[in-house]
């Protein structure tokens, strides 16, 4: 990467008949732009600098400080910092006056900063540690050095660098930021040793520090900045724990501190950036984009004025894009939802907008508009189903099935009518009316309470009706079966949800969040529908594969891919059989299963709202997760877990944990399916 610094930038005039002959060849080679054995010869004549003239000392200082400056522009960094670090002892005593040494040190600590960037984390330590030993006194440096160690993996160096540069800087809004960051990177570390409570505590302690600090700094960006940060970590760590009231409480101060940073300092992308990561974790996709907008138009002006430090450039330009990522996420997002509702002609205006806004948007466009036209052909095809059906009662309850999951609740009700109107067919009223009462979307009595059970201490919000007794005798069976297959169940106390009806639970969910699935979570919520028509099996299996779910979630800590989730609720909540096994099989054989499993996970996001297809990848995905069982043994997915909990993708934690390769797992998992017919060695009783 170039970055200009045509103003730092001084060839210093050769002299003829040079005194210093190695001083006379620095010069050449840094005319001749052979800037690395130029800074070397500047180096080596440095040795001579207290027997050098006045003239010398301008030439030979001057010269280097050039070459360093032409190194950090051509993106040499290692270079320019050996440069640097070799003028600090001679530039102590300020031969050339305070401005010029100031200068030298300012320098090298932009090329810190740039090391950083560059993942170069042991050089930019390198670097900031002969600073330091030079001349410690900035808070900036510092919040670097404490970055540097972060990145570097040595939490114990960082936490040393960040005490020490808090006891001469504690108000800075950098130290402030970086001990945001080192209680994350910290937590994060706790969370991979399965510690949650440990995690938990240190992100409580360091949000505690900055809130204090807030109060006592209200006007300041960077505070607010860095407790909007700790606070949005906060959020994400009661979520995916299942604290569902401490994840709304985190949400709400989250989003006041970024707004606020936000409104302190104008020019700075960093809160609007944080703000719209904030809106894409709870599902708030539209004003997220906004967000992004507004961010990335002042990482652009910034950028065109050409007036930041070549440290504040490389962030801004990082930063930029980071932020065309996850543009491009949420208008992919935007544009799915209204595909797998049906909204064709509001997808294609997304796709059209997002192209404007993001021309790098094309190869995903592409896609979309071949995901919409399929969509589409699947629509008319089940239209013309429909009206193949003998009867009009049977033609509008079909016809109402399908609006209510397009969720147009008003034209399913209106359907379902008028199925009650026409003459008798293959659904009963009492069948009709089940439907219509699925449609209710009246405010309803919910009511809250504590079940304990045994060691489950459990937080439930329900619709009134619900027979309280039976559902907590469900819930202890569900949570003792989950004890037999999962090492790590959920935290307590468990928070559920379970609502009335189906519309009910798909307005408080986001879509394409498990929304068609008959369970999911919003804020670490278990969330279900209390559907009278449910006896006691069922009941379990389907409480069973939501606990599981939450459970994955919890100890791979949001780091399982969707198959994985699935996979495993099925093999905790159900029995495998040859009649499963032979569907599985036909459809190999039809062409209609995803053999990889990157397949297998982008179609459980493409396909949210297709119920036979989303079915078609839960049987997939369950006989996964059965076959690896056989495999390796049961042992082996909670080692899974944990390495997916260390962030580690999941494409890699299959190789790591199963010692196969993954392209190896699928074409043995496919070869499985040819021979005889899967007999598992263990069940669930039941």
């Amino acid at each position: 990467m170039r970055v200009a610094l045509v103003s730092l930038v001084i060839v210093w005039p050769l002299a003829a008949g040079a005194a210093l002959p190695g001083l006379a060849a620095a010069e050449r080679e840094l005319q001749a732009g052979r800037i690395e054995p130029a800074i070397e010869l500047f180096l080596d004549v440095l040795e001579d600098l207290p027997s050098a003239t006045p003239d010398e000392r301008q030439r030979m200082l001057r010269g280097l400080f050039s070459a360093c400056a032409k190194a950090f522009e051509q993106g040499r960094l290692d270079a320019a910092a050996h440069g640097l670090i070799g003028m600090l002892g001679p530039t102590r005593d300020e031969p050339l006056g305070p401005d010029f040494s100031a200068s030298v040190r300012a320098m090298l600590q932009e090329v810190a900063a740039g090391q950083m960037f560059f993942q170069r984390h042991r050089a930019a330590i390198s670097a900031l540690g002969a600073l330091m030993e030079d001349s410690p006194g900035n808070a900036k440096r510092w919040a670097l050095l404490v970055g540097a160690h972060l990145g570097a993996g040595d939490l114990q160096r960082a936490e040393e660098a960040l005490r020490h540069g808090r006891e001469l800087y504690p108000e800075d809004p950098d130290l402030l930021m970086a001990r945001a960051q080192f209680a994350q990177a910290a937590s994060y570390r706790a969370v991979e040793r399965a510690s949650y409570g440990a995690a938990e505590s240190l992100l409580r302690q360091a949000e505690q520090d900055l809130a204090a600090a807030a109060a006592r700094k209200s006007a300041s960006s960077g505070v607010q900045l860095a407790l909007g940060s700790l606070r949005t970590a906060l959020l994400l760590f009661a979520t995916l724990t299942g604290q569902s009231p401490e994840a709304g409480r985190w949400l709400l101060s989250a989003e006041e501190d970024l707004e606020l940073a936000a409104q302190l300092d104008p020019r700075d992308p960093a809160p609007r950036k944080d703000l719209a990561q904030l809106l894409i974790v709870v599902g708030d996709w539209a004003e997220a984009r906004r967000w992004l907008l507004d961010a990335r138009s002042r990482v652009r002006s910034r950028l065109e004025q050409g007036r930041e430090p070549v440290g504040v450039r490389l962030t801004l330009l990082g930063m930029g894009q980071e932020i065309e990522r996850l543009l491009g996420g949420v208008d992919y997002g935007l544009v799915l939802e209204e595909i797998n509702l049906a909204r064709f002609d509001g997808a294609a205006r997304l796709i059209e907008r997002a192209l404007k806004d993001n021309p790098a948007f094309a190869e995903q466009a592409e896609r979309l508009r071949r995901l919409a036209a399929e969509r589409r052909e699947r629509l008319e095809r089940e239209f013309e189903r429909i009206r193949d059906l003998p009867t009009a009662r049977d033609r509008a309850v079909e016809m109402g099935e399908l609006w209510f999951r397009l969720q147009r609740f008003d034209e399913a009700a209106q359907s379902f009518r008028e199925a009650l109107a026409a003459p008798a067919g293959g659904y009963s009223d009492n069948e009709i009316q089940e439907r219509l009462a699925e449609l209710d979307g009246s405010e309803k009595e919910m009511r809250c309470m504590r079940l304990v059970i045994g060691s489950l201490d459990a937080r439930l919000v329900a619709a009134a009706g619900l027979d309280t007794e039976q559902f907590a005798s469900v819930l202890e069976r569900a949570w003792a079966l989950l004890a037999a297959r999962l090492e790590q169940r959920p935290r307590r106390p468990l928070h559920l949800a379970l609502f009335a009806n189906r519309r009910d639970l798909l307005e408080r969910m986001h879509p394409g969040r498990r929304s068609q699935i008959g369970f999911g979570g919003a804020l670490g919520r278990v969330m279900l529908v209390a559907d009278p028509r449910r006896n006691r099996r069922e009941w379990t299996d389907e409480l069973l594969a939501a606990l599981a779910v939450r459970g994955v979630q919890e100890a791979s800590f949001g780091y399982a891919p969707r198959w994985l989730e699935q996979g495993m609720a099925g093999w905790v909540a159900r029995e495998w059989s040859d009649e499963r096994e032979g569907r599985l099989r036909e459809l190999v054989r039809l062409g209609r299963v995803p053999l990889r499993l990157r397949d297998l996970e982008l179609a459980f996001v493409e396909y949210w709202n297709e119920p036979e297809i989303v079915g078609i990848l839960d049987l997939v995905s369950e006989h996964w997760v059965r076959w690896l069982v056989e495999r390796f043994g049961a042992a082996r997915l909670n080692v899974l877990l944990s390495v997916l909990r260390q962030r580690t993708t999941w494409e890699q934690a299959l190789g790591g944990v199963f010692g196969v390769p993954g392209t190896t797992l699928e074409n043995e998992w496919r070869a499985s399916l040819e021979g005889p017919l899967y007999a598992p060695s263990s069940k669930r009783t039941k």
